[in-house]
């Protein structure tokens, strides 16, 4: 596996833990260096207000991955998957020889993504307004299954929804997914339809 150059996308909804996991996951566990976040560049760019410059940030980002591409580099990108043009950049990576992993922090409900995005901020985190986590919850989950599964050589997906990750399924060839709890699986694949 080690003889293509990779990209993992860590990917959830607002609030799942995907910040939280990255340091453990990438850059000790699998050991990438790039970790590409674009919240962080957002905060980088505006400090006091990471919502007004989110475009730029993701411009940042763009050329960020552009260079690590060039370069045959590997690196993680952490993104909600909320919108669909994470997915252009992993078809084109894909043609180039990247292997595309995918680990994805799923959790029960936007509610959830409320309650947690809450407790990041009086904890001095960074806000994300309640209309945006109610629309991103449904399409995080809709756009996972519809369009980022079908893109990644292997997957992972995390029920987050408790203190501890639990593992629901995952691919690690093109075979047919692995379930590890099936009732889990049938909630998430249902999600997909809210």
């Amino acid at each position: 596996m080690r003889n293509k150059p990779q990209v993992l996308v860590l990917g959830g909804p607002n609030g799942a833990g995907k910040s939280t996991l990255a340091p453990a996951l990438v850059m000790d566990r699998i050991g990438l260096g790039a970790y590409l976040d674009a919240d962080t560049i957002a905060r980088g760019l505006a400090a006091f207000d990471p919502a007004e410059p989110a475009i730029e940030a993701g411009r940042v980002m763009l050329r960020r991955i552009q260079q690590l591409r060039r370069d045959r580099q590997d690196f993680a990108v952490e993104s909600t998957l909320s919108g669909r043009s994470l997915a252009e950049t992993l078809r084109s990576l894909r043609s180039e020889g990247y292997a595309v992993h995918l680990v994805y922090l799923w959790l029960s409900s936007p509610e959830e993504s409320i309650r947690r995005v809450r407790a990041r901020v009086a904890a001095g985190g960074h806000g994300v307004p309640e209309p945006a986590l109610r629309r991103r919850h449904p399409r995080s989950v809709r756009n996972l299954f519809d369009i980022y599964m079908p893109l990644a050589d292997t997957w992972y997906l995390f029920d987050n929804s408790a203190s501890e990750p639990t593992l629901a399924a995952y691919r690690i060839s093109p075979d047919e997914p692995h379930v590890v709890e099936l009732e889990k699986w049938r909630i998430m694949k249902g999600g997909r339809d809210a």
